[in-house]
């Protein structure tokens, strides 16, 4: 009525499979915080730099500009 015996995975082969899974989940959450903390981290320039994220920086406001139409020289 079936194929034949069915044998259930070693205790030491799954156990490495989980492991495995783990492991890998752990080392995607890492790269994801990695990225996501260097992204995000402030960059440094001169005060009122257009492209410093730094709290003296101006890049937030030049995108608040450039994203209601208005055209941003940087000098």
């Amino acid at each position: 009525m079936g194929a034949g015996p069915v044998t259930a995975a070693s205790g030491t082969a799954a156990q490495r499979r989980t492991w495995r899974w783990a492991a890998l989940s752990l080392l995607v959450v890492a790269v994801v915080g990695g990225v996501g903390a260097y992204l995000t981290a402030p960059r440094s320039g001169a005060r009122m730099d257009a492209a410093s994220t730094a709290p003296g920086g101006a890049h937030a406001l030049v995108t608040l500009l450039r994203d209601n139409g208005v055209e941003v020289v940087v000098a």
